[in-house]
């Protein structure tokens, strides 16, 4: 639930970042990917949204969204690419 209510007051707030070589490697990784659960958010998706909730720290949550990238679950996947979409523009 606390992972829904941190989504909820990120979405909208940042709309597109230019982080140009974290997206080609986040594009490979997520292009698969289809949309994340509540659940898949709230188990994966954390360290992003804090990250984000923490002044928009955007280099911190980039890297979240590349260890979400790296990891072998598909639930991770589906996480980074809602979150990365939802939350920072980017399109994968």
């Amino acid at each position: 639930m606390a992972a829904t209510a941190a989504l909820s007051l990120c979405m909208g707030v940042v709309g597109a970042v230019l982080v140009t070589p974290a997206v080609g490697v986040l594009t490979a990784a997520f292009a698969n990917a289809t949309d994340a659960s509540e659940g898949d958010i709230a188990e994966h998706g954390q360290p992003f949204l804090d990250a984000m909730a923490s002044d928009l720290d955007t280099p911190t949550a980039i890297r979240e969204l590349e260890a979400l990238g790296d990891s072998d679950d598909p639930a991770a996947h589906r996480t980074g690419k809602t979150l990365g979409q939802q939350i920072l523009g980017l399109s994968f």
